[in-house]
């Protein structure tokens, strides 16, 4: 049984432990606001300062991106492409959307991978167009060339 009782800053009501995030610097390690408040709060700070918001946020997409493109190597392991804007995270056994439904979307999927220590097995970048031809299973244009290449390359001159 939670014996712990906090009172939110914000709305002064009573609560148990449960309705507040963690936070060490709060008492009892609990923030200072409940999360009904605290959710509020920062709904309400978005709203006044949406600029400051969305530049933070990109800042901080735009730095996460560059750290899992250092970890997987900077170019698509298809073709080489090494264009950043062009880019992708590509999970090989094709289990994306469940990893990203299991965190709900957003970055948290890379944020997780970046938790991980950005594990290389089952990941690997790939360019929009190479990860395209490959979403249902076909083989990307790049490799079907390639096969090409080495069978012209096998076969005897005329």
């Amino acid at each position: 049984m939670d014996t712990q009782r906090k009172v939110c800053a914000a709305c002064k009501e009573e609560k148990s432990s449960e309705y507040f995030s963690p936070d060490r610097r709060g008492s009892f390690g609990l923030c200072a606001y409940c999360k009904p408040c605290n959710s509020l709060r920062s709904r309400r700070y978005r709203k006044a300062n949406p600029e400051t918001s969305n530049k933070i946020n990109r800042n901080y997409r735009a730095k996460l991106k560059q750290k899992m493109l250092e970890a997987y190597g900077r170019k698509c392991t298809c073709c080489g492409e090494d264009r950043v804007q062009f880019l992708t995270l590509e999970h090989i056994n094709h289990d994306g959307q469940a990893h990203r439904e299991e965190f709900n979307g957003g970055i948290a999927p890379l944020l997780d991978l970046q938790r991980r220590g950005w594990p290389k097995d089952g990941y690997t970048l790939l360019c929009w167009n190479c990860n395209m031809a490959t979403r249902h299973g076909d083989k990307c244009p790049h490799q079907e060339v390639r096969e090409l290449e080495k069978t012209w390359a096998l076969s005897p001159s005329i």
